[in-house]
């Protein structure tokens, strides 16, 4: 609901992108802060015979996205990147 929702201390937004690209400029929201991210689906479709996109992780069993955290976005404490996959 709502106001459970509105509790929450951080909550992301990682649209899907567009069909000519494998990513999109997400959102991370936090109480104070709004930051801007990265964010590549696994999902998305095969542009210009690229291939799959590889996830780095050894026990996912489906990648979902990665999320690009910027060296340059000063909220950002630690640089690099996550994964979110569903792991066996």
């Amino acid at each position: 609901n709502l106001q459970e929702l509105d509790s929450k201390i951080f909550s992301p937004y990682y649209p899907y992108p567009p069909d000519d690209r494998r990513f999109a400029i997400g959102m991370q929201f936090g109480n104070l802060l709004t930051t801007f991210v990265h964010t590549t689906h696994f999902r998305s479709p095969e542009i210009g015979g690229e291939g799959p996109i590889a996830t780095l992780s050894s026990s996912s069993e489906l990648p979902i996205y990665r999320v690009v955290l910027w060296r340059n976005n000063p909220y950002h404490i630690f640089s690099g990147y996550v994964e979110a996959n569903i792991t066996n």
